[in-house]
This record gives C-alpha cells, structure tokens and sequence, in this order.
C-alpha cells in the first residue's frame, strides 16, 4: 500500500445526480471502466414519499449512455436494489459497488447509475466514484465539476 498516496489519487467523484426531487428515473453520468478496477454508486434518499418504490440500479450502457442495460456480474448478481416501505423510503443511503471484471461478458464497458424514486418521489442524489485507476492519478478522470485540492 503507498502510504504518500492521497485519497484523491485513489478515488474521485466520476459521475452524479444533482440533488433533487426524483420522481422518474434520472441516470448519473457515464463512467468508462476501462479508466479503472472499481466503481460505487451512493445513491442519498431524503423523505421519499412513504408509498414509494425506491430502484437503485448499475446500467451498462455505450459511451453516450444509451443501450442501458442492468449489470449482472459473472457471478450472476443483478447490481440493482429495490425498497418498498416507509421505513426504507426516509433518510436512508444505498451503496453498491462494482469491479471492472462485472463488465467482463458484458456488450459495454461504460456504466451509468440509475435512481427512481416512485412517481410523488422526494429528495435525492447519486453520488459516482472511480476507485483504483488503472494508469494514472484519479484526480485526472474527475468530473469537470469537481474541485480537487
């Protein structure tokens, strides 16, 4: 492990949803997996409508974000999670990681993460972070909205 490292050059913020009422599916930004070995979506609930299903999901998807589809890995787990239930809908926070190799069989090699949040929703954001690059800093694939000190 290089201890001089900084987390920023470890991992960075590579794709997002703006916080924001969420009443359909919003994607965050495309994320190439050829950039690095590992991704995770963090996907931020505030007080979703209690009668309201919550969908997180991991897409593969072209480098322009279209063809999506959900990820299932080699080891055949659906990268998506689904919440029903007042207890799940208020404040909570979702993780979910991925390695390079989930995207192994897969037709592409970019990954977008998915939030739905019912159709009254509520507040919510994604969060997107590349984690181990595989050739250079993380701070060099940041999103162009990120200030990295």
């Amino acid at each position: 492990m290089d201890t001089n490292a900084l987390p920023s050059e470890k991992a960075i913020v590579v794709g997002r949803v703006n916080p924001q009422t969420v009443t359909s599916i919003l994607y965050s930004d495309v994320i190439s997996m050829a950039d690095w070995l590992q991704a995770m979506g963090i996907a931020l609930l505030g007080a979703v409508n209690a009668g309201d299903t919550i969908v997180f999901s991991a897409y593969e998807c072209d480098s322009s974000g279209n063809n999506a589809s959900v990820i299932v890995s080699a080891a055949g787990v659906t990268k998506q999670v689904t919440l029903t239930g007042t207890s799940w809908n208020q404040n909570t926070q979702l993780q979910m990681g991925l390695r390079a190799d989930d995207l192994a069989g897969a037709t592409y090699q970019h990954l977008k993460f998915g939030l739905s949040c019912g159709t009254t929703g509520g507040p919510a954001a994604v969060v997107a972070l590349g984690l181990e690059p595989k050739y250079s800093p993380a701070s060099a694939f940041a999103l162009s909205s990120v200030t990295v000190k």
